[in-house]
């Protein structure tokens, strides 16, 4: 603090001022020099007519120089230096008062507070030594001592970010100096602001360049490589441009064909040409001999007709002449280009820069310049190094096609497909799309056949395949009904009455033999669907997949309907069929068991993973999978056509949205899954087929457990399954839905036999739920169970328990059809049919609930009614009683 002090002195003052005077001086003249140069340079343009004079120029005078505004007169000068004597001798309130009055007077003056920050830090007050420091440094941001001051006080405090901060107003204010842009980039790296860091160098290429080109470029180099590995494109191309403006012919051919590389990515196809007319002596001239000028690039191009010769050197690596030529293509160019695009089709360039060759055939076709792409291609097919590659085959016959020379495309097409690559897909597909376009349907079908393109080691997958709908559904549809499997089920189910303890022992070997049933089952399938190879699927080969799902395609016309079905049916269903076995015990498995339904999808999702090439090239084409999006679209227009041939498609519609459930394409995607779901449930249950819905069901508990139709459709699955060990894997389940969950289960104990434990069940029930009228309707039907049993000591307490939980059942639920036809079934069941008649009567006599026609249909009763009164009739003997009540409400 004290140098510094003694630095801001008065006469060194002086001397400072005049010093920066006269440096804003010789800036003055260097300016003036190089606008004399530029004025000189640009009389020799002065006749072009397109030429525009700049600003600068036009302007012509400069301006005068203003002195600086923090500069003190004289007399302030002389008054600072008593304000430092008082300070050398320790007095520092007399110094601060004349500071404080020098700054009333200049308030821009940056040497009194200077002064200011000398007397706070003598005084130990080193936080407002700063502050006034750095008031300094403001009011005078080119003195570099000052901002180097207030970096090292931050450095001392360890404040990395106040440091950083000062280092970029220092730098700000002197651009040229190197060691604060320097230190500055320390402080990036030291804070991980490594991106910062490297645009600070970057800067740095053009504000204070290295002395020689070699060593700039080679900066150069390094920064482009810096930020290439950041993604960073742009800021690579500024580093090699900074290099090419500081020493242009420094530059290596390399380091000119890193940097259009770079510029053709970003399509920046201007730029391109900017830097080729700039720095690689490339010229593009009219007939009359005037240029195109890289600095008047963008009006020039407005009119590229005009433009017919091209010229460069002849030592110009053939990168960078096939860059220009794409170049010129895409600014519309192209017309002086094209004699000397096909000069350089030779042998040794066909082999070594193909790419850029094909990238010119590209740019041709994309403007239009199809002639030109097809004498290009033909070209490389008469090449000994190109005539063997599927890719300048298949982009011929496509320029052909663009040409209408239909015959030749097709017979370009089948050069690939006989010769050169037969398992090329594009070119396949194509070639049958291009044969269904000239009317040639049979010949296009045959030829997307996928037994056409089966590799070797799967060739054994045709024997194995089904080939149509019928055959491989109408075996489904026959195990749809596994009697085996029923009868098992069914026999497993005990309807002998026993106490609760004796029931709660037998669901528990009925849980062990469930269990182990299980265990056999997966055993079983593991062991089956082991047998079947991954190579002998079709999902396993990309190729025959593709054109398999394109045959499809092909077929989905309303005149081949039934064999677009048949196709589709093999494309989405052969693997998942052959993995699961058409057994529905062995699908129930694996739709139970998230295991096994993992390791199915796992084996039916290779196609998403695998990619072959059609030739072992770098260039050949990688074979494109069917997406996701294009298996959902198929499985929806198959339903579609199944549902529109309902009821005749049912067992088709059946497995189609089972065994669509197990697609990965479908299962992995929620709204998919879920609509595969919905649809599964539906069909099956319309199919009665309760076991695939149930477990369906049970998988989409937690979303729609709060919907009365969730259990009405999880009822009618497990009547439908027959498997009535499932309701008590229902126990399981949440307390939050205690009451179906507890109807449910009353209803299993009731077809069981066991008639005390659903009673026991419905009275928690009943606790929870009093007015509830179905609960009272159940225990009526518990006590009536119970009073049925043969092993009672009395049957009149549970009968009169009966009665009275109906008559409590009637008065919750009010007078209705349903009340009544309730009563007289209980009472028919326990032989009373003179009360029976009575309530059967009444029902008859009723109206049913419901507001519309439609409502009252759905809850009518009385052709119940009269047929369970025409059967008590003609129990009796009256049969023409019996034969009123058929003829009056059961013949339609």
């Amino acid at each position: 603090m004290r140098e510094m002090h003694r630095k801001e002195s008065c006469p060194q003052q002086r001397t400072r001022g005049s010093r920066r005077a006269q440096g804003a001086d010789d800036i003055g003249d260097d300016a003036e020099e190089e606008g004399e140069e530029e004025i000189s340079e640009s009389t020799d343009d002065s006749s072009d007519p397109e030429y525009v004079p700049s600003k600068e120029q036009r302007r012509g005078k400069t301006r005068k120089k203003r002195a600086p505004k923090n500069r003190l007169s004289v007399e302030l000068a002389q008054y600072l230096g008593e304000a430092e004597r008082f300070l050398n001798n320790d007095q520092f309130d007399e110094a601060e008062e004349i500071c404080r009055t020098i700054i009333a007077s200049a308030p821009n003056s940056s040497p009194p507070y200077v002064v200011l920050a000398e007397i706070y830090y003598r005084r130990g007050d080193h936080e407002k030594s700063t502050e006034y420091m750095f008031e300094a440094a403001q009011r005078n941001p080119g003195d570099t001592s000052l901002w180097l001051s207030l970096i090292d006080f931050a450095e001392e405090k360890n404040d990395l970010a106040l440091a950083m901060h000062y280092t970029k107003l220092a730098l700000r204010g002197d651009r040229q100096n190197s060691d604060i842009r320097r230190r500055l980039i320390q402080y990036y790296e030291r804070a991980g602001q490594s991106r910062s860091a490297l645009m600070l160098r970057l800067s740095a290429l053009s504000v204070t360049p290295e002395p020689s080109g070699e060593k700039q470029f080679q900066l150069a180099r390094s920064l482009a490589d810096e930020f290439f590995k950041l993604m960073d494109r742009p800021s690579s191309i500024r580093a090699y441009e900074s290099a090419f403006e500081k020493y242009p012919d420094s530059g290596t051919d390399a380091d000119k064909n890193t940097t259009l590389s770079m510029m053709l990515q970003l399509r920046k196809y201007e730029n391109a040409l900017r830097f080729l007319l700039r720095y690689c002596n490339v010229s593009i001239t009219t007939e009359a001999g005037k240029p195109l000028r890289w600095d008047r690039l963008a009006d020039q191009l407005k009119h590229p007709n005009k433009y017919t010769n091209l010229t460069f050197p002849d030592t110009t690596p053939p990168e960078l002449y096939m860059k220009l030529f794409l170049i010129l293509i895409h600014l519309k160019l192209s017309a002086i280009c094209i004699v000397s695009v096909f000069t350089i089709l030779t042998e040794e360039n066909a082999e070594k820069y193909f790419d850029w060759l094909l990238d010119i055939i590209k740019s041709f076709r994309t403007y239009g310049l199809h002639s030109a792409a097809g004498e290009m291609l033909l070209e490389l097919t008469r090449l000994e190094s190109t005539k063997q590659i599927p890719l300048v085959w298949t982009m011929l016959a496509e320029v052909q096609v663009e040409l209408g020379q239909v015959e030749k495309a097709i017979s370009s097409y089948r050069h690939v497909l006989d010769t050169l690559a037969p398992r090329h897909t594009e070119a396949r597909v194509a070639l049958g799309g291009l044969l269904k376009r000239v009317g040639r349907h049979e010949e296009a079908l045959d030829l997307m056949a996928p037994s056409n393109v089966i590799s070797e080691q799967s060739s054994s997958r045709s024997n194995k395949r089904p080939s149509k709908v019928p055959s491989s559904l109408s075996k489904s549809r026959n195990s749809n009904r596994p009697n085996k499997l029923r009868e098992s089920q069914s026999g497993a189910m005990p309807f002998e009455p026993s106490d609760t303890s004796d029931q709660e022992h037998r669901d528990r070997d009925d849980d062990d033999d469930f269990a182990v049933e299980q265990a056999k089952r997966d055993a079983k399938w593991l062991k089956t669907s082991s047998a079947v190879s991954d190579a002998s699927l079709l999902s396993n080969d990309p190729v025959a997949y593709r054109i398999a799902f394109e045959r499809c395609k092909m077929l989905d016309h309303p005149d081949s309907a039934h064999q677009f079905m048949d196709e589709a049916w093999n494309v989405l269903f052969t693997d998942v069929a052959r993995l699961c076995g058409p057994d529905w015990a062995e699908l129930a498995v694996i739709l139970d068991n998230s295991r096994l339904r993992a390791r199915l999808m796992s084996r039916l999702g290779t196609n998403d993973h695998s990619c072959k090439l059609v030739t072992s090239r770098t260039h050949g084409l990688k074979e494109r999978n069917v997406t996701t999006a294009d298996i959902w679209s198929l499985y929806l227009r198959l339903i579609g056509m199944l549902m529109a041939e309902m009821p005749n498609t049912l067992a088709h519609l059946e497995a189609a949205a089972i065994w669509g459930g197990l697609l990965p394409a479908i299962y992995n995607d929620e709204s998919r899954r879920a609509a595969a779901s919905n649809l599964l449930i539906s069909s099956c249950l319309v199919g009665h087929n309760g076991t695939p819905a149930y477990f369906k069901l049970r998988e989409i508990y937690k979303k729609w457990s709060h919907q009365n139709q969730y259990w009405n459709l999880m009822n009618i699955a497990i009547l439908l399954a027959r498997d009535f060990r499932q309701c008590r894997l229902l126990d399981r389940f949440s307390e939050d839905c205690r009451y179906p969950l507890g109807i449910i289960s009353n209803n299993d104990c009731i077809v069981r036999g066991s008639h005390r434990l659903a009673i026991a069940r419905l009275i928690g029930l009943r606790e929870q739920y009093p007015h509830d009228p179905l609960i009272a309707l159940l225990l009526g039907v518990g006590f009536l169970g119970v009073s049925l049993h043969k092993h009672i000591a009395s049957h009149h307490p549970p009968v009169l328990q009966g009665l009275g939980f109906l008559n409590e059942y009637r008065r919750l639920r009010g007078y209705c059809q349903e009340v009544y036809y309730n009563i007289a079934r209980f009472c028919h069941q326990l032989m009373l049919c003179h009360i029976a008649i009575e309530y059967y009567e009444k029902v008859l006599k009723m109206e049913p609930v419901g507001d519309t026609e439609e409502e009252k249909a759905l809850t009518d009763l009385r052709s119940e009614a009269a047929f369970n009164l025409a059967l008590i009739y003609r129990s009796n003997g009256n049969r023409a009683m019996a034969h009123h009540l058929i003829q009056s409400y059961l013949v339609i």
